[in-house]
């Protein structure tokens, strides 16, 4: 089962996160809403301690409405390097501040250590005009033991999905994110209800490593 040493929380697109151990995975899902109708956002890098490391974009979502943009993105460092505690996020049109958005980062041991193996399963989804929001559902896990991640990025008023998620406390009300570490297979959704508007949400489900089998354990979670 995994083990949650740390859990804090950042409304904004620097993190600071217990010092790393060095081969463990980084996830960062990141939700960001801009209320001015800008271009829908993206994500350019994120770095480590200063260094661009193995990073790389698992899946997103985005959309424009014309008066409101939200975006939710899930990115990792399956390789992480040891005794860094900051994490920045570069982009353009990114909305994560003090009352919009936010940035979750898990470090999590156990898991696969390359992108390509990292990855199982996976569904993005947008809306522009519901009251719910909704990853939609994965396809079906491989392994029974996965770590599963989702986020949202919602117009205002999110209510999260809940156990059997983790959810940290902390991020702005247009924002959540929630992790799971399965015991079967199955598929999973990352979804809930918010005030009528646009929605981004992405669920992941992520593989230890092939030879290992043994459950993923999250470290670290910082948002």
């Amino acid at each position: 089962m995994p083990t949650v040493v740390h859990a804090t929380t950042a409304k904004s697109l620097s993190v600071t996160i217990p010092a790393t151990t060095a081969g463990n995975c980084l996830i960062v899902a990141v939700d960001s809403h801009d209320t001015t109708g800008a271009a829908v956002p993206t994500i350019t890098g994120i770095t480590l301690g200063g260094a661009a490391g193995n990073f790389g974009a698992l899946k997103s979502a985005a959309v424009n409405n014309g008066s409101q943009t939200v975006g939710a993105f899930i990115w990792a460092d399956p390789n992480c390097a040891g005794g860094q505690t900051a994490i920045v996020v570069s982009g353009t049109n990114l909305a994560v501040n003090a009352t919009q958005g936010g940035v979750t980062v898990l470090e999590v041991s156990g898991l696969a250590s390359t992108l390509l193996a990292l990855l199982d399963k996976f569904n993005t989804n947008t809306a522009t005009l519901a009251s719910t929001y909704t990853s939609n559902a994965s396809g079906t896990t491989t392994q029974a033991a996965e770590l599963v991640v989702g986020t949202a990025a919602v117009q205002a008023n999110i209510t999260t999905p809940g156990a059997p998620w983790t959810e940290p406390s902390g991020l702005n009300t247009d924002s959540g994110t929630g992790y799971q570490v399965t015991s079967a297979t199955g598929t999973f959704t990352y979804s809930g209800t918010c005030t009528a508007g646009v929605s981004a949400a992405v669920v992941v489900t992520l593989l230890p490593p092939a030879a290992a089998g043994q459950a993923p354990a999250v470290v670290n979670a910082a948002r």
